[in-house]
């Protein structure tokens, strides 16, 4: 959760400091490094084995990993958006409350 709050955070400080131009090629750097990241950690440390010892159903052990990997990619999809959309919900609230 707090990697989420610490991104939330760099969102709305994009988003305050910069200008448009800058914003777009500071959000593609960040999702580069995010997407490789996850890669890293998706192919090396929590990779599921391609095979268990028997006697373990393969249909159900084949379902259960496509779950876990819809998951894990809804979970970093959904969570990057709501991140995004709260920094912009942010920077709109301080706006209307300025002078």
């Amino acid at each position: 959760m707090w990697i989420g709050a610490l991104e939330r955070a760099a969102f709305f400080l994009i988003l305050w400091f910069f200008d448009e131009e800058h914003i777009a090629a500071l959000f593609a750097v960040w999702f580069a490094f995010k997407v490789a990241a996850k890669w890293e950690a998706w192919s090396n440390i929590a990779q599921i084995p391609s095979a268990l010892p028997q006697p373990v159903d393969e249909l159900e052990y084949l379902v259960a990993r496509r779950r876990l990997a819809a998951k894990t990619y809804s979970t970093f999809v959904a969570g990057a958006l709501i991140n995004i959309l709260a920094a912009v919900f942010a920077k709109m609230v301080l706006k209307l409350c300025e002078p």
